[in-house]
């Protein structure tokens, strides 16, 4: 218990102060609402800042209690080993989930760590995106496939896709100093599992992941249209 209020002080603190220090602009996509109590996936498009952790502050502090104990969250073994970022990312869950970014056993035993009750955090880019528009090795930023590997886990409930605006104009990578006081805009849609899988069945989880990867960059590209 001692674990769980930890991680759900870090999480409900994050929230606090980013209403603090930020205002959000919240939009909804499409006619379905988010019900929190069914969201299983929460999947955050456009990874442009260590600060995007933020986004946690539009997430109600009930589903931020729940997900204390039941989310699970891939970390890159980079960010978790951090002195003060990788504390708070270590600790915003009672599970310790560090990855490498490569499909060795730590993203087959992150798989097989979710059960019936986990939701799940993630950033399918994998990496963040720098001024540029591309990530730290001048590459185009794009979904990777694992957001198709949880998707295969999970069974009912909903995706919810909170599509951020960037937050380059607070904090880019390599920068020291944040800017405070500014508007972050994101973007909410919701979609269900099992709807979201059989419109995408496929042959095999290679060519699903495949139809994944094409769907969600073709979601983000119209949506960041809108938020620019």
């Amino acid at each position: 218990m001692l674990r769980r209020l930890l991680a759900f002080f870090i999480l409900a603190s994050i929230k606090t102060v980013g209403r603090l220090l930020f205002s959000f602009e919240v939009e909804h996509q499409g006619e379905r609402r988010v019900t929190w109590s069914e969201v299983r996936l929460i999947a955050w498009i456009n990874h442009t800042s260590l600060y995007d952790v933020f986004l946690i502050s539009v997430i109600p502090y009930g589903t931020l209690w729940r997900a204390s104990k039941d989310c699970l969250t891939p970390i890159a073994e980079k960010t978790y080993r951090r002195p003060v970022v990788g504390f708070i990312f270590r600790n915003l869950t009672m599970s310790k989930t560090a990855v490498s970014q490569k499909r060795d056993d730590t993203w087959s035993q992150f798989l097989g760590s979710i059960t019936q009750s986990s939701m799940v955090a993630l950033f399918p880019e994998g990496r963040m995106k720098r001024k540029s528009g591309l990530d730290k090795h001048g590459r185009p930023l794009t979904v990777r496939g694992g957001i198709a590997d949880v998707l295969s886990c999970m069974g009912n409930g909903q995706m919810l896709i909170q599509y951020s605006g960037g937050m380059h104009h607070i904090h880019a990578p390599g920068q020291r100093f944040p800017r405070l006081f500014k508007t972050v805009r994101v973007r909410l849609e919701t979609v269900g599992i099992q709807e979201y899988k059989h419109s995408l069945e496929q042959a095999d989880h290679e060519a699903f992941k495949t139809e994944v990867i094409r769907d969600l960059t073709a979601r983000r590209d119209r949506t960041l249209v809108k938020l620019s």
